[in-house]
């Protein structure tokens, strides 16, 4: 029963991102390859269509896998929202379609069916591996603005602006908060600390 729910809300997991890339892809275009939602929310994408027939079979690897998609779009949530709150512009998150789905709908979504229907063995070295994924994004996006080629797209990129020391202090919190989600996700799972190599 529970990896008959499982598929059917990864479905409609995927179905919701599909829609969310049809508001966004026209809004950015190749500028999509630029943001970490975009980016962890196509990673979501493959993952609930993989994991809808995987599961089946190899359903612990399937329940890993999400662990590191609630980590990646937890921490999108969080530091988005936090992010345009300090703007003064939160309001963002509702009034545009593609926000409204990549930073609630299927965060909110994918975070429920893990929680609900992952009941396999969590290693929270795949929480590493979102952090690890989060890490190398914003090294790239980083050199990128170091090297002229983009401007943000968001602000604690912006190297010219900040200053390297701000720049490096963004990225410490980035990737402080990047590491809290993960250990949030998993244990909300599992009400245990995390530990590399044990599992739950």
């Amino acid at each position: 029963m529970k990896k008959v729910a499982f598929t059917t809300l990864n479905i409609v997991v995927a179905v919701a991102e599909v829609v969310g890339f049809v508001f966004a892809l026209p809004q950015y275009g190749w500028n999509s390859l630029c943001y970490y939602t975009l980016i962890s929310n196509a990673f979501a994408l493959g993952v609930c269509v993989f994991c809808a027939f995987a599961v089946w079979k190899n359903p612990k690897l399937c329940c890993n896998l999400y662990l590191v998609v609630c980590t990646m779009l937890t921490f999108t949530f969080v530091a988005v929202t936090v992010g345009l709150f300090v703007a003064g512009e939160v309001d963002l998150l509702f009034l545009q379609p593609s926000s409204m789905f990549h930073h609630i709908v299927c965060p909110v979504l994918a975070v429920a069916n893990f929680l609900l229907f992952c009941n396999k063995e969590l290693q929270f070295r795949w929480g590493v591996v979102a952090i690890c994924a989060t890490v190398a994004y914003g090294t790239v996006m980083i050199v990128l603005n170091c090297a002229h080629v983009v401007v943000g797209p968001y602000f604690f990129f912006d190297l010219h602006t900040n200053g390297v020391v701000a720049t490096i202090a963004y990225s410490l919190c980035m990737i402080g908060l990047s590491y809290i989600s993960a250990t949030l996700v998993f244990w909300a799972k599992t009400h245990k600390l995390p530990s590399l190599f044990k599992t739950t």
